[in-house]
């Protein structure tokens, strides 16, 4: 089981505060999402959110936190509107918590634009799936490794087609070792028993 910052029962009400939050900031006060990225990565609120703090995950209003990671007051002038900008802060707090990272880290393989960009279908979605999104980004697959399960070949296999060690194999897809500093007949065995081009290979 996945330690993570706290406990999953926190989780519901952390996702609708930031979403909230996220609602005000860019609806209300129209923080373009460029700068409210940046303001809220850099603010002391980001951590102390990720990390499960009962002051700012459940103790205060989104107004207050908002007021906070601004800088000025900030007081609700409408009803809160739950589309695309609320599901932002709602699903990003849910990623947060499920990847066990910092919303810096989350923001550096996706821009809040881009997050707002996914909003059609992924509101619709289980949100495992935008966690997935998020996982692939974090942690992309190595181009041997997704060339190698595509063909459907285990290392052991694509060494024995390419005369390619398995252990250096293992070394390139681990990132022990760059491919690109191959040497040329290395990189040729495996592209031909990959079936791709050495550009594909090296890409």
């Amino acid at each position: 089981m996945a330690i993570r910052a706290y406990p999953d029962y926190y989780l519901s009400r952390s996702r609708k505060i930031l979403g909230s939050v996220f609602e005000l900031a860019l609806s209300q006060e129209s923080v373009p999402p460029e700068r409210f990225e940046e303001v809220f990565s850099e603010s002391p609120y980001s951590d102390v959110f990720g990390r499960g703090s009962p002051k700012y995950n459940g103790g205060m209003s989104p107004q207050e936190l908002l007021s906070f990671i601004l800088g000025r007051e900030v007081v609700r002038e409408n009803p809160p509107v739950f589309g695309r900008e609320y599901w932002a802060g709602f699903a990003l707090a849910h990623v947060q918590w499920h990847l066990d990272t910092t919303f810096s880290r989350l923001f550096s393989v996706m821009t809040l634009s881009e997050l707002l960009a996914l909003y059609d279908p992924y509101h619709e979605a289980d949100l495992s799936k935008l966690v997935d999104v998020f996982d692939r980004r974090l942690h992309p697959v190595p181009t041997l490794t997704a060339l190698r399960r595509k063909r459907g070949l285990s290392r052991g296999q694509l060494s024995i087609l390419s005369g390619v060690g398995p252990s250096t194999i293992g070394a390139y897809e681990r990132g022990e070792q760059d491919l690109v500093n191959a040497r040329g007949e290395t990189i040729m065995r495996l592209s031909r028993a990959l079936g791709c081009t050495i550009e594909e290979l090296l890409h």
